[in-house]
């Protein structure tokens, strides 16, 4: 899932209406938007009866919660995760 920060510059906008509007082509398409976003992933555990895992009462929350720890952990100290793929 990514949330997006967008932002749209008007002075190229401006400036590419009035070189269409002159018979000429945009030139500063490219710099009409800035995106800058972040990703984030979404999981969710569940058991063979497709109860929540990590609800407080669950008897293996804690586990669920501990292998989540340390796969986060996992993904933020890699740095090429295409190698990982081929480590395991």
């Amino acid at each position: 899932m990514e949330i997006p920060d967008k932002t749209i510059n008007l002075i190229p906008v401006i400036i590419d209406g009035l070189l269409e509007k002159n018979g000429h082509d945009p030139i500063l398409e490219d710099s009409q938007f800035t995106r800058q976003g972040n990703w984030y992933i979404a999981l969710t555990v569940t058991d063979s009866e497709i109860k929540d895992c990590l609800s407080p009462g669950h008897p293996a929350r804690k586990k669920v919660l501990a292998y989540l720890r340390d796969l986060h952990t996992e993904y933020r100290n890699t740095s090429n995760y295409v190698d990982i793929l081929f480590e395991k």
